[in-house]
């Protein structure tokens, strides 16, 4: 948690431009945008099993 904090830190502060000062805080930024955007479209699991979407999804592999 730290080495994301001062990669903040440097990013903005200028004195010491590294490569990983851009990309981790830009890398975490897409990633935090993926999740949310992927979890507002899961179905919760109790609404999964009523549907019955994880019993045909594994019907086939067992």
């Amino acid at each position: 948690m730290a080495i994301i904090g001062f990669s903040f830190i440097d990013l903005f502060n200028g004195e010491s431009l590294k490569l990983w000062s851009f990309i981790v805080p830009i890398s975490l930024i897409i990633v935090g945008i993926f999740l949310m955007k992927k979890s507002r479209n899961s179905v919760p699991i109790g609404e999964a099993y009523k549907t019955g979407m994880i019993y045909r999804g594994f019907k086939g592999k067992i």
